[in-house]
């Protein structure tokens, strides 16, 4: 009996590990045009996919695009968007590949993807020129966008940039290990996912899970996160910021003391990089202080881009 145990039991291991990444994978559907019918907003499809943007305002307002971050689509900018449209901007947010209902296109989700998505959007619109609104990743795409093509933005907000050194946490760490990481975010990664958010807030607002979890369902969220998590330089990306700020665009930089996801301590890393911006460190938020206290937030946008 214990010499069948002994090839039972690693059997029944090797079975189980097998079986975890197709049982836990939520991702069940395809993103397809049928699928995407009746959502807001409007689609176009680009030589990477389709991207999935939304556009109000005075067509002879200033344009304003928000770019959001890592994984949270559009949807973090609603009260952001509203209030800009509502105070007479041309506003355009949008949906990064690879979240909320834009295309999940299998390549590298490096700069260079995000910088071919902004371009391509700006030119389908007529945008000649912007601001912008860049958040946690979407700054660092922002950044690298402005070194790119500093003739088409006009002025940065910059909320709790990424690109700045920091101590990665273990399951970033584990997610860039070949094989191991592949492994376990197949198996793991929507409980990861959804348990990573709850360090982003100070008070979760609670319909934020529901409408995060929507995009969970199709295929290629996951393969798109841990792409920009070992593609995108997250914590590597210093001397984007210090190239901008060569260029001397009026740049405001917002930053909680509470971000539980990028250290309040890069803001200083921020203002070296970029010594002109306007500096509000904010108070009683978390990481993302456009979505949790839009109150604290949206007065200092709009003087910014009112000036």
């Amino acid at each position: 009996m214990k010499s069948r145990l002994k090839f039972i039991i690693p059997l029944g291991l090797v079975l189980v590990l097998a079986i975890l990444p197709k049982a836990c994978d939520g991702e069940r559907k395809e993103l397809t045009e049928a699928e995407r019918a009746g959502k807001p907003g409007s689609f176009v499809t680009l030589p990477d996919g389709v991207v999935h943007f939304e556009t109000a305002g005075p067509v002879a307002g200033s344009h304003i695009l928000l770019v959001h971050g890592f994984s949270t689509p559009y949807f973090i900018y609603d009260h952001v968007f509203a209030a800009l449209v509502k105070a007479g901007f041309r506003v355009t947010r949008f949906d990064l590949y690879g979240r909320g209902f834009s295309d999940r296109p299998d390549v590298p989700y490096a700069p260079a993807l995000f910088d071919r998505q902004l371009i391509g959007l700006l030119d389908h619109l007529g945008i000649k020129t912007t601001a912008i609104v860049g958040s946690s990743m979407g700054g660092l795409i922002t950044a690298n966008f402005i070194r790119n093509h500093p003739e088409r933005v006009t002025k940065v907000a910059l909320i709790a940039p990424a690109g700045f050194p920091m101590e990665l946490p273990f399951n970033a760490k584990l997610g860039r290990a070949p094989l191991i990481g592949d492994y376990v975010v197949r198996a793991f990664g929507d409980r990861i996912f959804l348990g990573n958010n709850k360090s982003g807030f100070e008070r979760m607002p609670d319909d934020f899970i529901e409408r995060f979890r929507e995009q969970m369902q199709f295929r290629g969220f996951k393969r798109a996160i841990l792409s920009s998590l070992r593609n995108m330089p997250l914590e590597s990306g210093e001397s984007i910021f210090v190239d901008v700020g060569k260029l001397k665009k009026p740049t405001l930089l917002l930053w909680s003391r509470q971000d539980g996801v990028l250290p309040f301590s890069n803001s200083e890393r921020a203002l070296a990089a970029i010594p002109h911006a306007e500096f509000h460190p904010l108070e009683g938020t978390g990481h993302s202080p456009h979505y949790e206290t839009p109150e604290k937030v949206i007065p200092l946008l709009l003087k910014f881009f009112e000036k």
